[in-house]
């Protein structure tokens, strides 16, 4: 990857002079990305969530303070799932399979995989 130091005319909307041509080195890991990216979008959850919360008027906290109670509890009754299981159970899969039989496990393999 070439990275170059150039003056860009803002008037005429084109590069005038290049200073020097240079080969820049890429030092961030895959992971550093990933983390940067959450860090990211979380960021921006959190700027955007007055914005619509204000457009959306109090339906829209009722609706935010309802969805984040039923992801708790949802969360507890998998956590419930895998541990009441003695271990057998790993994924989510395994719960479908046990809950609904070989169909429940097709189908939570593709809302997985989705």
């Amino acid at each position: 990857m070439k990275a170059a130091n150039c003056v860009i005319c803002v008037e005429e909307s084109k590069v005038c002079a290049c200073a020097s041509e240079a080969n820049a080195k890429a030092t961030s890991s895959f992971t550093h990305s990933v983390i940067n990216m959450v860090g990211m979008l979380i960021g921006l959850g959190q700027l955007s969530a007055p914005y619509a919360l204000e457009n959306g008027g109090w339906s829209s906290a009722l609706l935010l303070i309802g969805f984040g109670i039923m992801c708790a509890y949802t969360a507890h009754i998998i956590g419930r799932c895998l541990d009441d299981d003695g271990g057998g159970s790993m994924s989510y899969q395994d719960i479908g399979e046990q809950a609904f039989g070989s169909k429940g496990r097709i189908v939570a393999s593709a809302f997985i995989y989705l």
